[in-house]
């Protein structure tokens, strides 16, 4: 049995679209990054690939195109609407007025530099039926959608002109644990799938984590089902 070690400046868990976009914002940096994933190469962009490439913003050029009249207050009057908050939600108040506030900027507009584009329509979901929801149209769906998507963000990171020098992807790598010391995550540690025998290790300045949910994973889904749902249904896709 082998025991392989790897450093980086930065460990990224997960080569799926918030890994990717990770990776292709530090690479504007000096930092050297490494990223583990356990699927195959073909498969990079994770499950992002399979979406239809929806996305929430306000106020943007689209919906202005159209007369709309947004805001964040507007927005975020419809968020905790639709939300139905109560007094234990802090994180997730706090969350969801921080996307608000800032997805347009940090979502919309980097993305376009990026080279992504947007139907010229902006689509009208989550209305409410027994509460409020949005009051105005808010998903702008991503022109080729989200295989697209993905695949733009890929051909950036690639090309970008510290890649050669400053990024490592690592496929069927597959995390079992997070390293700490003391209070501190400090490192990582798994299984080489392609050569069980190889066990790993890597240790970076910063990990993060961009492995996504357990939505892929639907022995989890069962496991974890919201009893106020009810039996899981035989099919979940």
């Amino acid at each position: 049995m082998t025991h392989t070690q790897f450093k980086a400046d930065v460990i990224i868990v997960g080569a799926g679209i918030a890994g990717i976009t990770a990776a292709l914002e530090l690479l504007d940096s000096d930092k050297k990054i490494i990223i583990f994933d356990r699927d195959v190469k073909e498969n990079i962009g994770g499950l992002a690939n399979w979406s239809f490439g929806g996305m929430f913003f306000v106020n943007t050029p689209l919906q202005r195109m159209f007369g709309m009249k947004d805001s964040k207050e507007l927005a975020w009057e419809d968020w905790q609407g639709a939300a139905q908050y109560d007094e234990k939600d802090y994180w997730q108040k706090k969350w969801g007025k921080k996307y608000v506030d800032e997805c347009t900027e940090k979502g919309y507009y980097w993305l376009k530099k990026q080279g992504v584009s947007f139907f010229p329509i902006v689509h009208w979901v989550e209305r409410g039926w027994h509460f409020r929801g949005n009051t105005l149209p808010r998903f702008h769906m991503v022109w080729g959608t989200g295989k697209d998507l993905v695949q733009k963000l890929i051909k950036k990171m690639l090309n970008h002109p510290n890649a050669k020098t400053h990024l490592e992807i690592k496929f069927e790598h597959l995390v079992d644990e997070i390293l700490m010391e003391k209070d501190r995550v400090i490192g990582i540690k798994g299984r080489d799938l392609k050569n069980h025998e190889n066990l790993w290790e890597a240790y970076g300045e910063h990990i993060i984590i961009a492995s996504g949910g357990i939505g892929g994973n639907i022995q989890k889904v069962r496991k974890y089902w919201i009893t106020e749902f009810g039996t899981p249904p035989e099919i979940i896709l």
